[in-house]
């Protein structure tokens, strides 16, 4: 039997947590990536209680190092990916006159030139194995926001990316699926409701669970369909 196998960024906490452990019931080894290793490894611990193997890379995808390191990786040990997940992200607040280049470079860097080269670099992997490209985006990929400009602004190029990337491999068998979660209960979030000096409920959010169950439900499909968008909102809004 061949290993089926998948990468997945920001995997230390939040819904790329939540994903990597869900993709046990699909996969039998995970690459997890993030910038942390002291995130990453009870990641690894779980993923190992569940039966399956975890390999962390510690790795800043919006660096030349990083996506090397992860160029390496794949092409020295990977024959094929059965999926590719990308849930690493940056978020920072500030009004369109105040905001500068740097900010501008910052997240674009992070949230739309990492996910195209790591795509690009595990593209010949996916063929091999016609395996699934899921891109977790945000509600704020739909719909600008104000003080958020720079942040809404990379995550519509993402769907944009993801939208032009499945009409080109879909032919090769690779599916292309793009997620817009409304406000989840991660640390993130919890940041952002500071920042809005807002009381911070997790329970009244969506939760890394929810998300983490929906993806694999669509990566589980027979490969006569493919999911293509998934708007995820919680039941209460908030």
């Amino acid at each position: 039997m061949t290993e089926r196998t998948a990468i997945i960024t920001g995997a230390g906490s939040g819904i790329g947590r939540a994903i990597a452990l869900g993709l046990t019931v699909l996969v039998d080894s995970i690459v997890l990536i993030g910038r942390d290793a002291a995130k990453l490894a009870p990641v690894c611990e779980e993923i190992g209680k569940r039966g399956k193997s975890a390999v962390p890379l510690c790795a800043d995808l919006s660096s030349e190092p990083g996506l090397a390191a992860i160029r390496h990786y794949v092409e020295d040990r990977l024959e094929g990916l059965d999926a590719l997940v990308h849930c690493a992200g940056a978020y920072r607040r500030g009004l369109v006159g105040d905001t500068g280049t740097e900010d501008m470079d910052w997240h674009y860097a992070v949230n739309l030139r990492a996910p195209c080269a790591l795509t690009q670099i595990s593209l010949p992997a996916l063929r091999r194995s016609q395996g699934q490209i899921v891109f977790v985006n945000s509600s704020a990929g739909l719909s600008a926001r104000p003080a958020l400009a720079a942040y809404c602004a990379s995550k519509s190029a993402l769907k944009a990316f993801a939208d032009a990337l499945r009409a080109e491999e879909n032919a090769n068998g690779v599916r292309v699926l793009s997620v817009f979660p409304g406000r989840t209960a991660t640390p993130l979030q919890e940041k952002i409701f500071g920042l809005e000096s807002r009381i911070y409920d997790p329970g009244l959010l969506l939760q890394p669970d929810d998300i983490a169950q929906t993806v694999v439900s669509a990566l589980s499909l027979p490969r006569s369909a493919e999911i293509t968008e998934l708007m995820i909102r919680g039941m209460r809004k908030v």
